[in-house]
């Protein structure tokens, strides 16, 4: 996945390259802001509908729901604001309800299988072990409770 993120930019640098070169400057440039204000659009409107929902749950723990359909056309928006062909394609297909659920589904099932192969790993990342502490499973954490003074080098 970190591959895939790092080489994202230079996927989208050479499809805009080759959409330019298929049917030129002008085409390209409006392609690429009729994306951007198209997926600000997405966002604003998702945002505001998420805001809404929030302030009618009136403290209630809708965090199920806002994962859900919200997100995911939240997302669409922020993937059409990237120029690039691979991004509005991932867009595009986040914006279809049928496919937003399936890959929705997939997305869960590998969230959760990622969650407890790294659980399960003692001194990974994930572990229970290590979060916040910054021990190791095998030694126990101790607390040592004392007063200090700084001394100046000489």
């Amino acid at each position: 996945m970190r591959w895939f993120l790092l080489f994202l930019p230079c996927i989208e640098l050479f499809t805009v390259i080759w959409l330019f070169e298929q049917i030129g400057l002008f085409t390209t440039l409006a392609y690429s802001f009729v994306t951007l204000f198209l997926g600000l659009a997405i966002v604003h409107a998702q945002g505001m509908e998420i805001v809404a929902r929030l302030r009618s749950a009136q403290g209630q723990v809708i965090l199920g729901q806002l994962l859900g359909a919200e997100l995911a056309v939240g997302l669409a928006g922020f993937l059409l604001m990237m120029p690039g062909l691979l991004t509005d394609t991932l867009a595009l297909l986040l914006l279809i309800p049928p496919l937003r659920r399936r890959l929705g589904a997939l997305a869960r099932v590998l969230f959760s299988a990622g969650q407890r192969g790294s659980a399960a790993r003692p001194g990974t990342r994930g572990s229970s072990a290590r979060r916040g502490s910054g021990a190791s499973a095998e030694r126990p954490v101790e607390t040592i409770e004392g007063e200090f003074q700084r001394l100046a080098d000489d």
